[in-house]
């Protein structure tokens, strides 16, 4: 997949449904622009939402979206009215949400609030050892 342009992706999708009024959610909460169409052919269209381009400016609206404080919140988070708005819009079949190494507030929103099943890759070493044991604990 390409690139995407400043200020497409997920990244720029969380930030609208976390600062936009609920009466102007569906006029703004808009997939089209982030979308990319993947070249795989697999028989059915593979569509991505790409986090955003990697800068300083990413980096900077990451750290201003209060991912740590989403579990407090009264009715759907971001990350929640995202994934609704990828449900109704594009009924897919599948959702994959690829999240950054680590237990993140926001992978560890995705881990423990939204996802039906959950499919782990970690390399093998201690320090990944030490994680998974705190990530399987009841």
């Amino acid at each position: 997949c390409p690139e995407p342009e400043e200020d497409r992706g997920v990244l720029a999708l969380l930030r609208t449904a976390a600062t936009v009024d609920d009466d102007e959610l569906d006029r703004e909460l808009r997939l089209a622009p982030h979308l990319v169409k993947s070249e795989l052919q697999l028989g059915a269209p593979i569509r991505v939402l790409p986090a955003g381009r990697l800068s300083t400016h990413y980096l900077d609206r990451l750290d201003d979206l209060g991912v740590p404080l989403w579990h407090l919140m009264v009715g759907p988070n971001p990350l929640e009215l995202v994934i609704a708005r990828v449900k109704e819009e594009l009924t897919p079949d599948a959702i994959f949400l690829d999240c950054r190494t680590g237990l993140s507030g926001l992978s560890a929103s995705a881990l423990f609030h939204s996802a039906d099943i959950v499919a782990c890759f970690v390399p093998v070493s201690k320090q990944s050892l030490d994680g998974l044991e705190i990530f399987f604990k009841p």
